[in-house]
């Protein structure tokens, strides 16, 4: 399930079968153990598995817990399962440069394609919602006469001799 979901939202279902009849085969649940995680999800007696509180994958990515099923005879019948719920990412983080401010030197007479400065900047967000592109703004900034930065390592370079 997508990190940010919201609380109360269903987000699965266990089933037992039980070949019993009449009350010795109904069967209800109940939440066991937490394995992995914490407790941000519930089992309500029909064996929805319920959100408690919007998962936040930077926090927990994966839930792990017991659910009991047990059925109403007058000495019930009980057998238990693992859930595991893999939380995956939304892109909720803003990317944040290692460093506030950078500085460099350039000498006058650089060549093209002269490294300047490499800028660098991380992602709490995984796969491509972590992935972080660089770029000079405003595009038509004076200083785009001048320097390039690669869009993907964030290395700064002379863009040509002037």
């Amino acid at each position: 399930m997508e990190e940010g979901a919201a609380a109360g939202m269903a987000v699965g279902l266990v089933q037992a079968i039980d070949a019993d009849i009449g009350d010795n085969g109904e069967v209800s649940y109940l939440m066991g153990t937490i394995i992995q995680g914490d407790s941000h999800f519930t089992v309500n007696g029909s064996g929805s598995v319920i959100l408690l509180l919007p998962p936040d994958r930077e926090s927990v990515d994966i839930y792990s817990f017991t659910v009991r099923a047990f059925d109403n005879g007058p000495v019930p019948q009980v057998s238990i399962t693992n859930v595991t719920v893999r939380i995956t990412d939304m892109n909720d983080n803003d990317p944040q440069f290692t460093q506030l401010k950078y500085t460099a030197n350039l000498v006058e007479n650089a060549a093209a394609d002269s490294e300047i400065i490499l800028v660098s900047a991380l992602d709490d967000d995984t796969g491509n919602n972590g992935n972080i592109l660089y770029t000079i703004i405003p595009p038509n900034s004076p200083a785009t006469q001048y320097v390039k930065v690669s869009s993907t390592t964030g290395k700064v370079t002379v863009k040509s001799r002037y």
